[in-house]
């Protein structure tokens, strides 16, 4: 009996169950889970393609497979750390109580929660400024979204249209700046101050705003 022929390229094989694309996607994740760490301890700038691999456990080859440049590899894992960030901060919002002193507290709790993790916070609050145009972008980007999701929190779907979106556009990134130097603060400062005294405090630039967006629409 003659065996069926094997199509598949031997890229597209079978290699301890799984295919050249799910390989791929594993080593991807090594050299981003390496970049995290490096990033986040040493620095972007001190970081090389020797501390890379040696962390990742993988050769140059593997990088160039996934990644142009140390600056890619930034941006992905930066990427990564905020679009986790903002599924489980979403998730929190979504869950929280109505009222909207919990729903503010249990958002901010998240955020310095998060800000407590060193890597996190260096990659995301350091590493990422000045870099270059791409990556001022991104942040910007970023800023933006996570100020919006925090002013949605704070008002109702009217509010939000009676706002208009340039208004809402600026008001978010003010929100968003506003809690980033407040984290920059508590990491200049070795978390001196402890994270009930952080939230306390920037809860009330929130809902200073949050009432004043309640009286316009009044």
């Amino acid at each position: 009996m003659i065996d069926p022929v094997d199509t598949k390229q031997p890229s597209e094989r079978l290699y301890a169950g799984q295919d050249h694309a799910e390989r791929v996607a594993l080593r991807r994740q090594r050299l981003i889970e390496a970049g995290i760490e490096q990033f986040g301890t040493l620095g972007y700038h001190a970081t090389t393609m020797r501390t890379l691999t040696a962390a990742s456990g993988l050769t140059n080859r593997y990088f160039y497979e996934s990644f142009e440049s140390l600056e890619d590899l930034l941006v992905a894992c930066y990427s990564h750390l905020m679009d986790s960030y903002r599924e489980r901060l979403e998730e929190i919002l979504d869950t929280a109580p109505p009222e909207l002193e919990s729903k503010l507290e249990r958002g901010l709790r998240a955020f310095f929660e998060e800000m407590r993790n060193p890597q996190f916070a260096r990659i995301t609050q350091v590493e990422v400024l000045g870099v270059s145009p791409k990556v001022d972008a991104l942040y910007g980007r970023y800023m933006r979204e996570f100020g919006l999701l925090t002013l949605r929190a704070m008002t109702t779907e009217e509010g939000m249209r009676s706002l208009g979106k340039r208004d809402a556009d600026i008001l978010a990134v003010t929100l968003a700046g506003a809690l980033s130097a407040a984290a920059a603060y508590w990491m200049r400062t070795q978390y001196r101050d402890p994270i009930g005294r952080m939230i306390a405090n920037t809860a009330k630039v929130l809902m200073g705003t949050a009432l004043q967006l309640k009286s316009q629409e009044s």
